[in-house]
């Protein structure tokens, strides 16, 4: 199989996950309608114990892999792959395997202590599977990676997305429908006993039997994906390593594999915890930040349509269900660079000056792509939060000045995260750990301190989210002398002139809103951000001629 370019592998993992993010969208958007605040608090406590854990056993997996596949093919000709791909399937496979039952044996303490949220007990259970077949599929990947084959990547996460939206949509809305339109069947099904209950009894029983469903799509998305992963491995042509490995063996021992697996995959997986914990720091500080913002002025928080008592769980079912999901889009996208630079990063490991040019290509096209879409949220949070949620009226009003805040932190994680593949590509897997460490005891702080304050609220969340990104885009940019001859100042002179574009095209979407105010709100809101673009591809013709240099010569180059 052909092997891709940097760019080539970009453009595809780039393509997947934004077909991966829309048809997430897809899913999501409906699910929340269909469970409402109750149902996503279910779903979102699965998540938070489901996450960190998935985190640890698989996140930095593919990393591992990946790296020590690339520097096997680029040092001995790739005699070791087959060595390789079979030590870390065994050997992540059973992480993943022990992180399955962790989340199975966690689930009651973490259920009922920590979150105080029992009804979220089968929703824990049923998407703990996916932690093992995440790890095997995790484990594949990185090895297509590590050859610089982005396509079983890019298959698998949209087969993954596709299975997900049909599961999980269908089971919960045949929950729903069943417990709305039948409810003695709804009950028959889930073999309630006792007495018939009233209707609202019935809707808290549908939400956590509709989350359980969802999350059982979770599973089988998770492994779909891992049957499209064995497909494409088992179809891979492997005549030129066989062919490799009868002329010389394997020249890796089993130790070493396991030690370079161990050396990348350890603290990938720790920076992809601390990443995940910024999630689960919001669970569990939120709520108890509003229930004091709320005591304190409650007339501030009296528009949010609910008992005073479920504020803080709607304020942040807002946040985390709204706000959060539009913040993540983006990154998604541009997190899949640093996958795709690692074969790039590697190859160039200890030539300090060839190591700058992948740093300078990853932040000028991270940057490239996360400014217009920053500034255009900052522009159109509300706008863009009515169109994807129209019949939450009041949640979008929440959600829509804490989104409009975080667009600054989205820029600030678009440029810092791919560079973390650089730092593991260099050998130096510390320094995503000490940042993203860094990061969160920065987020947690801001939580407890500006949450409370009844005047900013989510507010202040979204404000700590941006300071947390910021010490670590600064941190890391600060590091990069460390592996790398990267000129900073040179790529600041780079990325200034196309964080002007940025704001111009913020300035000419929320313009164009404005003046569109008399038309439909969907056509305005659509029609501002193709505003937004147009101006913002115009100004980078006229602003950015060292970018544009700069991409030229990259792809020559490649």
């Amino acid at each position: 199989m052909k092997k891709q370019t940097f760019l080539g592998g970009t453009a595809v993992l780039a393509a997947s996950a934004m077909i991966v993010k829309i048809i997430g969208a897809l899913f999501r958007i409906p699910l929340t309608s269909l469970l409402g605040g109750t149902g996503m608090g279910y779903y979102s406590c699965a998540a938070g114990i489901f996450l960190p854990v998935y985190a640890v056993t698989a996140t930095g997996l593919p990393s591992a892999a990946a790296r020590l596949v690339s520097e096997d093919i680029a040092l001995n000709n790739g005699v070791s792959f087959r060595k390789i791909k079979r030590t870390a399937l065994l050997l992540f496979g059973s992480a993943g395997i022990a992180g399955t039952m962790l989340i199975l044996a966690a689930a009651y303490p973490f259920c009922r202590f920590a979150v105080r949220n029992i009804p979220a007990l089968p929703s824990v259970v049923l998407i703990a599977p996916s932690v093992a077949a995440g790890c095997f599929s995790a484990v594949l990947r990185g090895c297509f990676e590590g050859k610089g084959d982005m396509r079983p990547t890019a298959l698998s996460q949209v087969a993954e997305a596709i299975s997900k939206l049909a599961f999980g949509l269908s089971g919960a809305y045949f929950v729903m429908y069943t417990a709305d339109r039948s409810p003695d069947r709804f009950l028959k099904l889930i073999r309630y006993r006792g007495d018939m209950p009233d209707r609202e009894t019935i809707a808290g029983l549908a939400a956590c039997t509709a989350s359980a469903a969802a999350c059982t799509a979770v599973t089988v998305s998770c492994f779909a994906g891992l049957g499209v992963m064995a497909v494409c491995d088992i179809l891979s042509g492997k005549r030129q390593v066989s062919m490799s490995l009868e002329k010389h063996g394997d020249i890796m021992d089993t130790r070493s594999i396991i030690s370079g697996l161990a050396s990348v995959a350890l603290p990938a997986a720790l920076c992809a915890l601390l990443t995940d914990l910024t999630s689960v720091i919001d669970m569990l500080t939120i709520m108890n930040s509003l229930e004091r913002a709320v005591r304190k002025a409650p007339d501030l928080y009296a528009g949010c349509g609910c008992r005073a008592e479920e504020i803080p769980n709607f304020m942040y079912g807002c946040f985390s269900g709204m706000a959060v999901t539009v913040f993540n889009l983006v990154p998604s996208v541009t997190n899949m660079l640093g996958r795709s630079i690692m074969p790039s990063a590697a190859a160039a490991c200890g030539d300090r000056r060839r190591l700058a040019g992948c740093v300078k290509d990853v932040v000028f096209i991270s940057v490239l792509a996360a400014m217009p879409c920053g500034f255009g949220i900052m522009a159109l949070s509300e706008p863009i939060l009515t169109l994807l949620f129209p019949d939450s009226p009041s949640a979008v009003s929440a959600a829509a000045a804490p989104l409009a805040v975080m667009s600054v932190g989205m820029i600030l994680l678009c440029v810092s995260a791919p560079l973390f593949s650089v730092f593991q590509a260099a050998g130096r897997s510390d320094i995503p750990v000490k940042l993203m460490a860094a990061g969160a005891a920065a987020k947690a702080a801001g939580n407890i301190l500006l949450v409370p304050v009844p005047q900013l609220g989510l507010t202040g969340a979204a404000i700590s989210t941006d300071i947390s990104y910021a010490l670590i885009c600064v941190l890391a940019f600060s590091k990069l002398g460390t592996v790398s001859d990267t000129n900073i100042r040179q790529v600041l002179r780079m990325t200034c002139p196309i964080l002007l574009c940025g704001m111009i095209c913020g300035v000419a979407a929320r313009t164009a809103y404005i003046f569109s105010g008399s038309m439909n709100g969907f056509v305005s809101t659509v029609f501002s951000i193709l505003f937004g673009a147009i101006f913002y591809i115009i100004s980078t013709y006229f602003f950015v001629p060292a970018g544009k240099s700069t991409f030229k010569m990259t792809i020559s180059q490649k």
